[in-house]
């Protein structure tokens, strides 16, 4: 993996829970990774979204499976990627929603790990920052919503309200984007269809 031949630094921040001594270390990963390190990484990052177990999959493979690709990706200290969180796993209907239409992702873009990422006919290992970079994400949260095929249909950025939420999931699955010429025309479509929820 090309990535291992790099120098690289984390700062291991976890955003108030836990023991705050730890938060404050910074791990070298040299040149060699060893098995150790990259579990820790692995567990820190799944904590971050632990709250949402049982509704989004290990990000260590990122794969539609046939079902719509939606991948949030956040950060440690967020505060709106939080209250997404919340969203999520205070709603009964936008679980059973996820769980039936989509393969539903959590990246934290604070820590750097491999993810083996099927996207259309070419999967590949990408790095946490090379799924920043593809995606062009900025602040955070950001939603990414795709085909089965991982054609990105919507880019979301910032935190959804329960049933806002809800309603950009159903404008996934019903289609509203479908004949869309371009991705303007489809985050046109997308506001009038929230419009249409909040009356």
């Amino acid at each position: 993996m090309y990535w291992k031949s790099f120098i690289v630094c984390l700062l291991l921040i976890l955003s108030g829970c836990g023991n705050e001594q730890e938060h404050d270390k910074i791990v070298s990963l040299g040149t060699q990774t060893s098995q150790e390190v990259l579990d820790k990484i692995n567990n820190l990052d799944k904590a971050s979204y632990a709250e949402l177990e049982g509704i989004v999959k290990d990000n260590a493979r990122i794969d539609p499976e046939g079902k719509y690709l939606m991948i949030i990706f956040g950060a440690n200290g967020c505060t709106y990627c939080d209250m997404l969180k919340k969203e999520i796993k205070s709603s009964q209907a936008i679980q059973d929603k996820l769980k039936a239409d989509f393969s539903p992702y959590y990246v934290n873009s604070s820590y750097l790990k491999t993810h083996y990422f099927v996207n259309g006919l070419q999967p590949a290992e990408l790095t946490t920052n090379d799924l920043v970079m593809l995606y062009r994400i900025g602040p955070t949260p950001t939603t990414i919503f795709a085909t089965p095929e991982g054609k990105t249909i919507l880019i979301r950025a910032g935190a959804i309200t329960g049933d806002k939420f809800l309603a950009t999931l159903e404008f996934i699955t019903d289609k509203k984007w479908e004949g869309a010429q371009s991705d303007k025309e489809i985050n046109q479509r997308y506001l009038e269809f929230l419009q249409g929820v909040e009356q």
